[in-house]
């Protein structure tokens, strides 16, 4: 059995966890949620984007899953923050659906690599 370090996504505060659970419960506030990566993720390249606050932005998917897909992207001016709605699609993977952007990563000046989870009680076809 490993002991893992995960983060509560409500109170924010670290707590250890077992590895052999689909679920995790936070002692410091009750919190419970499903471990993360529950959908496999295979790479795969291809040309999307999203929209944000009815700007579009070309980006490049580094790998998918069921649940959403991990992108690159670039930016000039504005930072698509952590937890932003947006609306992505990408025609070779055929889908379009709203998103939120789980994670953000800056890479190197001006690119960053993002998680986004698919907000969509179907899964996408």
């Amino acid at each position: 059995m490993t002991k893992l370090t995960r983060l509560c996504p409500s109170c924010r505060k670290v707590f250890y966890a077992t590895n052999d659970k689909d679920t995790h419960t936070c002692p410091n506030c009750g919190y419970s949620f499903v471990k993360k990566r529950s959908f496999q993720r295979i790479p795969r390249i291809v040309e999307c984007a999203f929209i944000y606050r009815g700007v579009r932005y070309p980006a490049i998917t580094k790998n998918v899953s069921d649940s959403g897909v991990c992108i690159e992207y670039s930016f000039s001016d504005e930072h698509v923050p952590q937890d932003a709605i947006l609306g992505f699609f990408s025609r070779p993977l055929d889908i379009e659906t709203p998103a939120q952007m789980v994670w953000v990563k800056d890479v190197e000046r001006g690119k960053t690599v993002a998680g986004l989870k698919y907000l969509q009680t179907e899964k996408p076809e």
